[in-house]
C-alpha cells in the first residue's frame, strides 16, 4: 500500500509522456495568405509551402557558425531543449514565407504604351510647324514693310553693298558706295555710245569719242579693215583701277568684237549727263590690238622706248635675287583686256621715276597708266622691261 502511492505518482508523468509520444503531431490548419496578391500568379497560396526546407533554417545555419559553448553552457542549452523545439519548427517556414512576398511585393518594369510615343511625336510636329510659320509670317511683314517705301530700298542697296566693299585707302565708305551706284548707272548708257560708234553707216562719231580730233583719224582706219569690226558682248569690269595721274577712280569695261573675241577695254568719260558717254579710243584700241605683246615680240623696236596704256601693280620680285630686289622696285603691267599680256617691269629705286612710283602706288590697289617703258639687259644677261616715265609725274617734258 504504501508502494502504491509512490507508483501512482511516477507513473502519471510516464503515462503522459507516452501519450504525447504516441499521439503524432498534428499539422496546423491553413491559414490564408498574409502577403499581397500576386496578379501574375496562377493560383494564390492559402497555406504554408512544404515543411521540408529547400535550405537550413535561420536558426540552423547561426547555430552552425555559432561557437562551441563552454560546458556549463551546453547544461543550461539542454534544460531548454523542450522550449526550441517548437520555436524550430516554426522558423523554418519563414525563409519560403519570405521569399515569397518579396517576389510577390516586386512591381513589374514600366513601359511606354504606342500610343503615348505616337502622341508626342504629333505634339512635337506640331510645335515645330508652329514655330516655323510664325516665323515665315514675320518676315513676309518686313518684306512688305521695305518693299512699300522706295526709299528703304535705295537704303537697303546701299547697306548690302556697303557690306560687299572694302574701304580703299584715301577714300571714304560712303563715297565708295556712290561710286559704284554711279559706275552702275554708267553700264546703261554705254550701248548709247558704242552703237552710233560701230555703225556701218557714215555717221558722224565725234560725238562719242574723246578728244576727238586726234582720235578721228585712226577710227576711221581701224574700221576700214578686212574684215570690218563689228561690237559684241560688254561687260563691266570687277576691278576699278585708280589713274596713276590723278588717282582718280574709274570704271573700265570690256568691249568685245567679232575680230577679237577678248575684245579691248573701254573707259568712257562723261562730259554731260544729256550727252552720250565718249570713250578712250587709244585705250580700247591699244588693248583690242595688243600693242604691248607685239612690241615684245618685236626685237627690232627694243632700240627706241614707246609709251603704252596699261595697268599696272606692285609686286614683291620673286622672280629677281637678292641684289636684284635692292636695286629695282618690281611691277606687273597687263596690257590687253584678256589678261594674256602679262609682263613684269621694273623701275629703278634710285631714280626720281622710282621714287615717284613708290609714293603714289599702294600694294593693295590696281593702277591705269600711260608708261614710257623701253627694254633694258641686266647684268645677268637677261632682258628686262624697264619704265623710265609716265604721263602725269611732272617729272620730264611729255610728247
Amino acid at each position: 500500500m504504501g508502494a502504491a502511492p509512490g507508483s501512482s505518482a511516477t507513473s502519471l508523468p510516464l503515462q503522459r509522456r507516452q501519450i504525447r509520444q504516441a499521439t503524432p503531431d498534428a499539422p496546423p490548419p491553413p491559414q490564408p495568405s498574409t502577403a499581397a496578391d500576386n496578379p501574375f500568379a496562377e493560383q494564390q497560396p492559402l497555406t504554408p509551402p512544404s515543411e521540408e526546407p529547400t535550405e537550413p533554417a535561420p536558426e540552423e545555419r547561426r547555430r552552425a557558425t555559432r561557437p562551441k559553448k563552454s560546458a556549463f553552457a551546453q547544461a543550461g542549452a539542454a534544460v531548454d531543449a523542450d522550449w526550441e523545439a517548437p520555436h524550430e519548427e516554426f522558423s523554418e517556414e519563414l525563409p519560403e514565407w519570405d521569399e515569397g512576398a518579396q517576389h510577390i511585393a516586386r512591381p513589374p518594369g514600366r513601359r511606354w504604351s504606342p500610343l503615348a510615343v505616337f502622341t508626342g511625336i504629333v505634339l512635337l510636329l506640331a510645335c515645330a510647324a508652329g514655330g516655323a510659320l510664325l516665323i515665315w509670317l514675320s518676315l513676309k511683314e518686313k518684306k512688305q514693310n521695305v518693299s512699300s517705301d522706295g526709299s528703304n530700298t535705295e537704303m537697303q542697296r546701299r547697306s548690302v553693298l556697303a557690306d560687299s566693299l572694302i574701304k580703299p585707302p584715301g577714300q571714304t565708305l560712303e563715297q565708295r558706295v556712290s561710286w559704284e551706284l554711279y559706275a552702275d548707272s554708267l553700264v546703261q548708257r554705254v550701248p548709247g555710245t558704242l552703237d552710233p560708234l560701230f555703225a556701218p553707216s557714215t555717221v558722224d562719231r565725234r560725238p562719242y569719242l574723246h578728244d576727238a580730233d586726234t582720235a578721228l583719224p585712226r577710227v576711221e582706219k581701224f574700221f576700214a579693215r578686212t574684215p570690218r569690226p563689228d561690237i559684241g558682248p560688254i561687260e563691266r569690269l570687277k576691278i576699278a583701277p585708280l589713274l596713276l595721274s590723278t588717282g582718280e577712280r574709274i570704271a573700265l569695261f570690256r568691249i568685245s568684237t567679232t575680230t577679237n573675241e577678248a575684245g579691248g577695254l573701254g573707259r568712257f568719260y562723261d562730259v554731260d549727263p544729256n550727252e552720250p558717254l565718249q570713250l578712250d579710243w587709244d585705250l580700247f584700241e591699244e588693248t583690242h590690238d595688243e600693242v604691248l605683246k607685239n612690241y615684245l615680240l618685236d626685237k627690232s623696236q627694243h632700240n627706241e622706248s614707246q609709251w603704252f596704256q596699261v595697268g599696272l601693280r606692285r609686286t614683291h620680285g620673286l622672280e629677281l635675287n637678292e641684289e636684284q630686289r635692292e636695286t629695282f622696285h618690281p611691277f606687273e603691267l597687263q596690257g590687253a583686256a584678256s589678261g594674256g599680256v602679262r609682263v613684269y617691269a621694273y623701275c629703278r629705286k634710285s631714280l626720281p621715276i622710282g621714287k615717284r612710283l613708290d609714293e603714289l602706288m599702294d600694294w593693295s590697289e590696281v593702277y591705269l597708266g600711260t608708261l614710257l617703258v623701253g627694254v633694258e639687259q641686266m647684268q645677268t644677261g637677261e632682258f628686262r622691261l624697264m619704265i623710265l616715265d609716265f604721263r602725269g609725274s611732272g617729272l620730264v617734258q611729255e610728247k
